[in-house]
């Protein structure tokens, strides 16, 4: 998202530093053009313990902010205004992203590639994959800010190619490299598109659960992912994940690699308890507190932070996203793309909709030859920033003369408080949020 500008700003180091949450940090000299660092993933690993390692990856060079570019003014760029292919150049860089991450392949053993719907992004991991004989898994999720402001006119129209599309693409294109497919064969689309126009502060949010759900998921099955998202994405969890850099610009190509030492699931039958205790874990304990180490990749432009300032951050941060993910995944996910909820979860919301649609029966039962009365207000969950909140009196008003139950104001009560919290979180959230942002227009104006 945005034109990269390669010019690093004034005292900014790029890539080559590796540390851990804590703050601890110590340069890794010619990260970029070397193999030093390679023993750096990681030391001695204690018994009963499985090691993580994820790589998050920012597309590679786009046509659309390439000055002068003819796919700018194809029949492929109206067809497909939001969805742009790489350039020669953003190809070799993807390329070398692969090379460079082929480095640690004997220690991370990398299982797939986690990539956005979007051409860029599958371009760049089709590059990466080509380099480390990796399947591609496509993850709406992890796409791009769905707001009114880089996508105007979008209006809940998913602005990627679709599947078919992108199969030919593909075969032309990299028939070597595999996506993952549906029963069809046409490559799959995990995940489910944000409701337009999407936050930016909604979207962050997004990625933070997305990421926290894949390594789950990565934990469950044992396995290390490259995910290739794009610069708004990577910012973020870099943030998160390090707080002792102060990322200035994740530039195309930039990433990082993370790691982290976790329980090894005790796995036992097939009755799935043992995933259930992953799920819980992560409910009660944030994934972001976790320690974890991270190696800047090439491309990303940093500065370090004062250490007494960083404990104190980072904790506010992280506690914040812990309370902020988990308002989102119950409030926004609990009826949409339920395989990244915990099995209780999904229980949980199956017998919530059955017992709502028994009560729509009932009543519509009941009320066969009463006139139809209001409905009461509805009260909307907005995790975008802060709103104004009806009051418990307000968003659920007595039809006619029936006065609402203490059932009824009970959940009214709850999704008040819930709305409430989220605001407050979205308040405390919205100034790192803003200050993590890449600013684009400035980055295309210094390009062009």
């Amino acid at each position: 998202m945005g034109c990269a500008n390669t010019k690093p700003q004034a005292g900014a180091k790029m890539g080559g530093v590796v540390g851990s949450s804590d703050g601890a940090a110590q340069q890794d000299a010619g990260a970029g053009a070397s193999s030093v660092g390679v023993e750096q993933l990681g030391g001695p690993l204690l018994p009963g313990k499985l090691r993580q390692y994820v790589s998050v990856v920012r597309h590679a060079h786009r046509m659309d902010q390439e000055k002068g570019n003819p796919w700018r003014y194809s029949p492929d760029a109206r067809l497909h205004p939001y969805d742009s292919p790489l350039t020669p150049k953003g190809r070799r860089t993807a390329a070398d992203v692969g090379k460079e991450l082929q480095r640690f392949h004997s220690v991370t053993a990398w299982s797939c590639i986690i990539s956005s719907p979007y051409l860029r992004c599958i371009q760049t991991a089709s590059e990466i994959a080509k380099v480390l004989d990796l399947p591609i898994i496509l993850d709406v999720e992890f796409g791009e800010v769905f707001d009114d402001v880089y996508m105007p006119g979008a209006n809940n129209k998913p602005q990627y190619r679709e599947a078919s599309e992108i199969q030919k693409l593909m075969s032309q294109e990299y028939p070597g490299v595999t996506i993952v497919a549906d029963e069809k064969g046409a490559p799959k689309h995990f995940g489910e598109l944000p409701t337009w126009p999407e936050s930016f502060a909604a979207a962050q949010v997004r990625f933070l659960e997305r990421y926290e759900a894949t390594c789950i998921k990565g934990v469950e099955r044992q396995r290390n992912a490259i995910i290739v998202s794009h610069g708004d994405a990577v910012m973020i969890l870099l943030a998160l994940l390090y707080p002792a850099l102060e990322v200035k610009k994740i530039d195309y190509g930039g990433y990082f690699t993370a790691w982290r030492d976790t329980d090894m699931p005790t796995v036992s039958g097939d009755d799935g308890q043992w995933k259930e205790a992953l799920w819980a874990k992560a409910q009660t304990q944030s994934l972001y507190k976790d320690q974890w180490s991270v190696k800047v990749g090439p491309r990303v432009q940093y500065v370090m932070k004062h250490n007494q300032t960083v404990d104190y951050e980072s904790t506010v941060m992280q506690e914040q996203a812990h309370e902020y993910v988990a308002i989102y995944r119950r409030e926004v996910k609990s009826d949409r793309n339920m395989w990244t909820m915990n099995p209780n979860m999904k229980k949980e919301a199956a017998d919530n909709m059955k017992k709502l649609q028994d009560l729509q029966i009932k009543e519509d039962d009941d009320g066969l030859d009463e006139p139809e009365q209001p409905a009461p207000a509805p009260v909307v969950m907005n995790l975008g920033g802060p709103q104004p909140i009806h009051s418990p009196d307000a968003a659920a008003p007595a039809a006619g003369d029936r006065k609402a139950t203490a059932e009824e104001m009970a959940v009214v009560r709850r999704k008040h408080k819930a709305e409430t919290a989220t605001s407050k979180l979205v308040k405390e959230l919205r100034g790192d949020i803003d200050r993590l942002r890449t600013h684009i227009d400035q980055d295309e104006e210094d390009e062009g």
